[in-house]
């Protein structure tokens, strides 16, 4: 069973569990069988086999109640509530042709009926025929503005769809109708941030968290979007404010020590680091993140063998061998660098960064550059629109001569990460090879504007002022 139909199938269940069986029937079906006042015998018959229907299904005999539910159509073909349950019958045992054509008669019977539209709109985002589900959502509502299983459906197609506008609409309506839900303002929350409104967002999680200050999730989403923004001392806060709900929650211990590291509060980060690997010492990410603020505080030896712990548990992994990698980069080891590179490739042969990586670090060195453009290459087959990789293509480029080439890389590089100071002395030293002296300047100047304690583009900027004068 797929996952989809796991969910369709959930739906379901918890659809007819809004009813009552045989009440449900007395309630709904009395109108339907009045109709048939003069013939009291098939009357009879039909309710008989319909309720026979409704036992059969409260124990699970699939096959029993649609025979039951066939022979109630036969005296009375117009009943909606078991022609209903045969078309749930049919999904659950995976024919959903036949479910659907009973949801589409009982629509032609019923055109208002939101049970029908509300499973064939089921049945269509399972087969991710999504605007076909729209439409029957929307119907929906159009009958029946107020329904609020249907505005938060229609929601979800939404989302699915990625029509993040539409879905933010409709989670506005829904809020309007209940503004005391937590979890809708938890969830317009995410849309906003995926519409990059972070403010909004974070709004709707404090909003969320003011109306159940234990809603975890809401804590930690606030936080990440604290950290977004800079905000790493709130952020902190945030997530204190998780564990204090929530105290096994590896991931906050991760996010927390993130935070302490941005903060410059080391040792807080490693501690935190460490209370997420005793909590799970197969967790490969906390080994990574902990060995790489191990080097950036250059204590090589304590992140290596942080790393070969973390191959004990999972020697196949292509990840700890590329951070292995860059900490032997770091280090100035370049040759054991090259061989956990090439490791982890072997290990991952679609591993885009590790290509990028060791094709740039050759070009950088001057050597192995018929390699490294081939491995650039690999790294752009796999990742076209790296706007990295193809600055690691220019300078490659550059270091072969070919100038003319690598500006016309350079350049689109920068169309994509427009505010890398690393592309941007790249392109600077090109336009300078070919003599647009004024073009580098221009450059130059931008990699100091996003990052201004780069030495090395002071000093090319100095001496280009003076060759000038």
């Amino acid at each position: 069973m797929t996952s989809r139909r796991f969910v369709l199938l959930l739906s379901i269940v918890l659809f007819f569990s809004l009813y009552s069986g045989e009440s449900w029937a007395a309630k709904e079906e009395k109108p339907a069988f009045a109709k048939l006042a003069a013939d009291k015998e098939r009357q009879s018959k039909a309710l008989a086999h319909y309720t026979m229907g409704i036992i059969y299904d409260e124990k699970g005999e699939r096959n029993l109640a649609i025979r039951e539910y066939k022979k109630c159509l036969k005296y009375n073909p117009h009943s909606i509530l078991a022609s209903l349950r045969l078309g749930v019958d049919y999904l659950v045992l995976g024919d959903d042709d036949k479910a659907v054509k009973k949801f589409e008669f009982v629509k032609q019977i019923d055109p208002k009926n939101p049970e029908a539209r509300f499973l064939l709109a089921l049945v269509h985002a399972t087969r991710e025929d999504f605007v076909e589900a729209q439409k029957e959502y929307e119907k929906i509502i159009e009958y029946n503005p107020e329904d609020l299983r249907a505005l938060s459906s229609l929601a979800d197609i939404f989302i699915v769809q990625e029509k993040m506008k539409e879905a933010s609409s409709v989670y506005e309506k829904l809020l309007e109708k209940e503004p005391e839900s937590p979890i809708l303002h938890f969830n317009l929350g995410i849309i906003y941030n995926r519409l990059e409104r972070p403010d909004e967002a974070r709004r709707e999680m404090e909003e969320a968290i003011a109306l159940d200050p234990e809603y975890v999730e809401a804590h930690i989403v606030r936080g990440i979007l604290l950290e977004t923004k800079g905000f790493y001392e709130k952020a902190i806060e945030s997530y204190k404010n998780a564990l204090k709900r929530d105290p096994l929650n590896i991931g906050v211990y991760m996010r927390l020590a993130y935070a302490y590291s941005k903060q410059g509060e080391t040792e807080d980060a490693i501690n935190h680091y460490k209370i997420a690997l005793s909590m799970a010492p197969e967790n490969i990410d906390g080994y990574i993140s902990l060995s790489y603020l191990y080097a950036e505080e250059n204590r090589f030896k304590e992140a290596l063998d942080l790393l070969k712990d973390a191959t004990g548990h999972n020697p196949e992994n292509a990840k700890i061998y590329f951070y292995t990698g860059i900490i032997h980069e770091k280090a100035k080891e370049k040759k054991l660098a090259i061989e956990s590179f090439r490791k982890a490739i072997e290990l991952e042969p679609k591993l885009a960064e590790g290509y990028n990586y060791l094709g740039y670090m050759f070009a950088e060195d001057g050597v192995n550059l018929n390699e490294a453009l081939k491995l650039v290459k690999k790294a752009l087959e796999l990742d076209p629109g790296n706007g990295a990789y193809i600055d690691s293509l220019g300078w490659i480029y550059f270091k072969k001569g070919r100038i003319d080439k690598a500006i016309k890389e350079l350049e689109r590089a920068t169309q994509i990460l427009k505010e890398d100071a690393v592309i941007r002395d790249h392109l600077g030293d090109a336009y300078f090879t070919k003599g647009l002296f004024d073009k580098a300047m221009a450059q130059w100047e931008k990699s100091l504007e996003f990052d201004p304690e780069q030495e090395s583009v002071k000093e090319k900027i100095k001496k280009l002022k003076i060759g000038k004068e």
